[in-house]
C-alpha cells in the first residue's frame, strides 16, 4: 500500500518535417539537439501536466516520407535538456554571484549610513539610506524572485528527462 506508482500523461506529436534537429559544437565535437521549436513545443505539453504524473510524448510521422529514428530523436532530446540544464546553471550562478554582490553593496551603504553620513548631515544620510534600500531590494529580489525561477526551471528540465519516448508509424 506504501508504494504507488505515478500516472502516466500522454501526448501526442504529430512530425511532418525530417527538419527537426540542430547542430552545435562544442569542443570542436559536433553534437546534435533538436530545434527550439519542437523543444518548446514539447517544453510546453509537459508544464500541462501535474507534477504526481509522468510523462510521455508519441511520436508519430505523419508521412511515410519522413525518416526519424528513435534512438538518434531520443539523442538529440537528452543533448538538449543537456545544453538547457548547462545554460541554467551558469544563470544560477550568475545569478547568486549578482545578488551576493547587491547584498555586500547594501550592507556597505548601511554600515557606512550608521557610522559615517549620519554624522555629515540628514541629507547625505537620507541618500545613503535609500541608496542601500534599493539595493538591498535588488538583492531580495534577485535571490529571492530569479533564483526561484531558475530553480524551478532546473526541475522542469530534470522531469522532462525522465520522460517516456515512443515513435509510432
Amino acid at each position: 500500500m506504501g508504494d504507488k506508482q505515478k500516472k502516466l500523461r500522454s501526448f501526442k506529436i504529430n512530425l511532418n518535417d525530417d527538419n527537426i534537429y540542430d547542430d552545435y559544437c562544442v569542443d570542436e565535437a559536433r553534437e546534435v539537439i533538436l530545434q527550439d521549436s519542437l523543444f518548446s513545443r514539447l517544453k510546453n505539453l509537459a508544464e500541462l501536466t501535474p507534477v504526481n504524473q509522468n510523462i510521455c510524448f508519441n511520436l508519430v510521422k505523419e508521412y511515410k516520407q519522413v525518416d526519424i529514428n528513435k534512438k538518434e530523436f531520443e539523442e538529440a532530446y537528452t543533448n538538449t535538456i543537456k545544453t538547457k540544464k548547462i545554460i541554467n546553471k551558469h544563470e544560477v550562478n550568475r545569478c547568486l554571484l549578482s545578488g551576493l554582490s547587491f547584498l555586500f553593496v547594501a550592507l556597505i551603504l548601511i554600515f557606512f549610513d550608521v557610522y559615517v553620513a549620519s554624522y555629515q548631515g540628514k541629507i547625505i544620510a537620507y541618500l545613503v539610506e535609500v541608496a542601500a534600500w534599493v539595493f538591498a531590494w535588488v538583492a531580495v529580489e534577485v535571490l529571492g524572485i530569479h533564483l526561484l525561477q531558475l530553480l524551478i526551471e532546473r526541475n522542469k528540465l530534470k522531469r522532462m528527462l525522465k520522460a517516456k519516448i515512443k515513435m509510432e508509424n
